[in-house]
C-alpha cells in the first residue's frame, strides 16, 4: 500500500508540474489588443489572401479589411481555380476596397501544395515592404493591420504569427477542436517558439506578417512548396536563416472558424494529423502526445480502476479512485480556464476534453494508417501522398 501510494504521489506531482509549466508559459507570450494611435508612417504592406472554394467564407474577410483603419489597404486575392462563386463575391467587394486585386492562379504545377503554389504566385505581385498573408476564413477586426505592422516594425521582427480567437459552435467543433489545439501547443510551446536561443519554429497560417526582402531571401512558400503543414516549415525556414520570429496572441485583433461541422472537423484534423506525421518531430512530438494523453484519459483510468477494486473488496480500490477523482477535478479546473480564456466558451466544456483528445488520436491514427498503406488525404478537393 505505502508503494503504491508514493506512485500515486509522485503521478499527481508529475499532473501539477506540466499544468504549472504551462501556465507560466502561457504568461509569457504577447497579448496584444487593438492599437489606437500606430506609428504615423507605417512601411507599405500588401494583404495575400489564397482562396480555393471559399464563397461560403470570404465574406467575413474581405468585410474585416474594409473596416481597417488604414486608408487605400493593398489586397491581393489568388482564386486558385475554384469552381464556386468565390471570384464573384470578391469582385462585389471592389467598391469598398479600392486597393483590391483579383487574380486567377495558374494550374498546380508537379510538386507543390496547393496553398503554398497560390501565395507563391500572389506574393509575385506584390513590391511592398511587408507581406500579410491571411486565410480566407479569417475576420480580422478594424485595427489588426495597423497593430501587427506597428508591433513588428518597433520590435524589429522579421516574421509575426497571430494566434487568434478560435470560434467554435457546433458541438463537435467545442470538443475536439480545444485539444488539438492543447496538442499543437504542448509539441510547440509558444513561450520557447519565441525565444531566438531556441531552434523550435511556428507560425499560424492563418495570419502570418514577414518582411518581403525576408520571405523572398529565404525562398517563401517555394522552399517549402510540398509541404501540407508550410506554416511551420516555413517558420522554420525563417528562423534556421538567422531572422527574427515571434508568435503573439490576439483573440480582439481577429477570430477564426476553421470548420462548422464534423465532416469538415474529420477532414482537416486528419490532413494536419497527416501532415505531422510526414513532418516527424522525434522526441518533442512523442512526448507531446503522451503527456496530452496522460492528463485526458489518466484520471479516468484511475477512477475505472479503483471502481473496479473496489467492486471486488480490494483495499486499495479506495485510495485509487481518490486519487483519479482529484487529479479529474485538477484537469478539468486547467482545461475551464483554458476553454474560456482561449475560446470564451462555458469552463464545463472542460468535461469533454478527454472524449475530444481520444476523438483526435483516433483520426491522427486514421491519418498514420493512410501513410503505411500508401495512401494520401484529401483537402479542398486535392489528394496529397505520404
Amino acid at each position: 500500500m505505502l508503494m503504491l501510494l508514493v506512485a500515486l504521489l509522485l503521478l499527481s506531482c508529475i499532473f501539477v508540474a506540466i499544468i504549472a509549466r504551462d501556465v507560466w508559459g502561457a504568461g509569457r507570450v504577447p497579448l496584444l489588443g487593438p492599437l489606437q494611435h500606430p506609428s504615423a508612417s507605417l512601411p507599405t504592406l500588401t494583404v495575400i489572401i489564397p482562396a480555393r472554394n471559399e464563397a461560403l467564407r470570404i465574406t467575413r474577410c474581405l468585410t474585416g479589411l474594409a473596416a481597417q483603419n488604414l486608408a487605400d489597404l493593398d489586397i491581393v486575392v489568388l482564386d486558385d481555380n475554384s469552381t464556386d462563386d468565390t471570384a464573384e463575391i470578391v469582385r462585389s467587394f471592389a467598391a469598398q476596397l479600392p486597393g483590391l486585386r483579383l487574380l486567377t492562379g495558374e494550374p498546380l504545377p508537379p510538386g507543390w501544395a496547393g496553398k503554398c503554389w497560390a501565395c507563391w504566385q500572389a506574393a509575385q505581385a506584390s513590391e511592398a515592404e511587408w507581406l500579410l498573408f491571411l486565410d480566407a476564413d479569417t475576420a480580422p477586426q478594424p485595427h489588426m493591420v495597423a497593430t501587427l505592422v506597428d508591433y513588428a516594425v518597433n520590435n524589429r521582427i522579421d516574421l509575426l504569427t497571430l494566434l487568434p480567437l478560435l470560434e467554435l459552435h457546433s458541438f463537435w467543433e467545442r470538443v475536439l477542436m480545444p485539444p488539438f489545439v492543447g496538442i499543437i501547443q504542448a509539441v510547440m510551446p509558444i513561450d520557447v517558439v519565441n525565444d531566438p536561443r531556441s531552434s523550435l519554429a511556428l507560425a499560424n497560417g492563418q495570419c502570418i506578417l514577414i518582411r518581403r526582402d525576408v520571405y523572398f531571401a529565404t525562398g517563401g512558400h517555394a522552399a517549402v512548396r510540398d509541404s501540407v503543414l508550410e506554416d511551420v516549415r516555413l517558420a522554420q525556414t525563417v528562423k534556421q536563416a538567422g531572422y527574427r520570429l515571434r508568435a503573439v496572441g490576439g483573440p480582439e485583433l481577429m477570430g477564426v472558424r476553421m470548420y462548422t461541422n464534423l465532416a469538415e472537423i474529420t477532414e482537416g484534423l486528419r490532413k494536419n494529423a497527416f501532415a505531422g506525421a510526414r513532418a516527424g518531430g522525434g522526441w518533442r512530438t512523442a512526448w507531446g502526445g503522451f503527456r496530452q494523453a496522460l492528463l485526458a484519459l489518466g484520471p479516468l483510468a484511475l477512477i475505472t480502476i479503483g471502481l473496479a477494486l473496489t467492486a471486488v473488496g480490494h483495499g486499495s480500490g479506495a485510495l485509487v479512485l481518490g486519487f483519479g477523482v482529484l487529479l479529474f477535478v485538477l484537469t478539468v479546473t486547467y482545461w475551464g480556464y483554458l476553454v474560456a480564456r482561449l475560446h470564451q466558451l462555458n469552463p464545463l466544456w472542460a468535461l469533454f476534453y478527454p472524449l475530444g483528445t481520444l476523438g483526435y488520436f483516433s483520426l491522427a491514427g486514421l491519418a498514420f494508417l493512410s501513410i503505411l498503406r500508401g495512401r494520401g488525404v484529401t483537402w479542398k478537393d486535392r489528394t496529397y501522398q505520404g
